[in-house]
Parts: structure tokens; sequence; C-alpha cells
């Protein structure tokens, strides 16, 4: 009868300090190895795109400069920093960015086109304001695909130029 009585007043194992202390101990090594986890997670997800988006901005060959430069209007301009980021939105198109330089425009500034490719024939298309302005290229927006800087790979090729990846 005396081992039932005692067995009665003693506390269950959850109430016991020890119990508590292990417990709490394990929870935080769980909790911390959660998060130091989802740390490297993000870092290397934030990695991989950073390379995606590096290698999305193409150097663009010296005959599809040419290409280009034929549309030109006015004499006295230099293309240089060509760069040509292909479109997601858009079958076999490349947005093509270039430094435009002349002496109606003192300033360098970008000029973006789009090409359907980037070695040999190509059609080209004025998408920004200083491309529709310089050449003879028809607007991309008044085309059938309605192209414009808001599509996917137009601004990236035109921060290519800048040097921004």
């Amino acid at each position: 009868m005396e081992n039932n009585q005692e067995a009665l007043k003693k506390k269950p194992l959850y109430k016991n300090w020890w119990v508590i202390i292990v417990s709490t101990i394990s929870l935080l090594m769980v909790i911390g190895s959660i998060s130091d986890s989802q740390g490297k997670a993000i870092q290397v997800v934030t990695e991989k795109k950073q390379v995606i988006v590096e290698n999305r901005c193409i150097d663009v060959p010296a005959n599809a400069l040419s290409r280009i430069e034929i549309g030109l209007t006015t004499d006295g301009f230099s293309l240089r920093n060509a760069k040509a980021v292909r479109s997601n939105d858009f079958t076999k198109v490349y947005f093509v960015s270039v430094y435009l330089q002349g002496e109606s425009l003192p300033e360098a500034d970008i000029a973006t086109f789009s090409m359907n490719a980037l070695d040999g024939p190509a059609m080209v298309l004025a998408i920004d304001d200083h491309a529709k302005k310089f050449t003879d290229w028809p607007d991309g927006e008044r085309t059938q695909s309605r192209m414009t800087l808001n599509d996917v790979g137009a601004r990236e090729s035109r921060d290519c130029v800048r040097g921004a990846y």
C-alpha cells in the first residue's frame, strides 16, 4: 500500500525540472538549425538568380550592330557597347540596346531595338524614343506584336549596357 501512495505522490515526468531544461535546450537547437538552413537556402536561391541575370547579357556581334547602323538617319552617329537580352515574351526575339552618340545628341544615350536574330540577316524594330527618332526602323509598338520597353528583356538590355549586371 505504501508503494501505491508513493507512486501517486511522484511528479509526472514533464513536471521534473531537468526534463523542462533538456526540452527547452533541444527546442532552441531545433529552431536555430531551421533558421540557419533557411538563411543558407535563401542565399543559394539569390546567388542562382544573380547568375541567371548575369548570363542574360549577350555581346552583340559586329554584323548585328552593322544591321542597326544601316537604319541610322543622321550621319556622324556612333554606336558602342551594344548588349542584347533574349526576350521571354517573344520567341526568337532579342532586345538590343546600345549607346548612341552624335552631333545632334552630344551626350551618349541608350537606344533600344529588337531583332529576330543576332547572326545573319535580321528584322530590326525601333523600341524606344531614341531608336525611333534617329533611325528609320519601324516602330515596334505599331507592329502586331506591339513591342515596347515594358516587354521582358527590353529594360534588362539597357541595364546590361549601363553595366548594371
